[in-house]
């Protein structure tokens, strides 16, 4: 019980498995926004299939939402202004369950347009198991948020620097 405090403690104040998920999520959600970025009228008809943004909505939706991905990816690699990267990511695949929840309860069925992994054989087609995932993500997207500590960012090499001065 002890060993299970330790580490849950240790991932409380951030450890270098926390920089590990911090980095695998910025390299994702850098690499989904780019690949969305690519065909912004393809994403922007994905997500008019939710049918849940006003069509007009749907090509600034299209081309804000991997900007977003962009940003708070790269600033997640980066390891700089990690609590906010890590806020917005969060809020945002919230946002991305509940409208895939949406459709799942409507009978609907088609392509989610999230993560752009289907080249690795992932399937993203609306689903429960989908939404399974981003709890996944949500939960490594709320220990990085609330870590206080990031080893490997550019956040710990700031704070270093202005301790030597001191």
């Amino acid at each position: 019980m002890s060993r299970m405090r330790a580490l849950i403690s240790s991932l409380n104040y951030g450890n270098r498995f926390v920089s590990v998920f911090r980095l695998l999520l910025g390299i994702l959600f850098l690499y989904s926004g780019f690949m969305k970025l690519l065909n912004p009228y393809a994403f922007a008809g994905i997500i008019g299939q939710y049918n849940i943004l006003p069509d007009v909505l749907a090509p600034y939706a299209a081309l804000l939402v991997p900007c977003m991905e962009l940003v708070a990816g790269g600033l997640l690699l980066l390891g700089f202004r990690i609590r906010a990267a890590s806020f917005l990511l969060f809020f945002m695949m919230i946002a991305f369950s509940i409208a895939i929840a949406i459709n799942l309860i409507r009978g609907a069925s088609f392509h989610c347009g999230c993560l752009e992994l289907g080249w690795l054989g992932i399937d993203e087609s609306i689903s429960l198991k989908l939404i399974l995932r981003n709890i996944v993500i949500l939960g490594l997207l709320w220990l990085i948020f609330n870590a206080r500590k990031h080893p490997l960012s550019l956040e710990s090499l700031i704070e270093r620097e202005k301790l030597s001065h001191i």
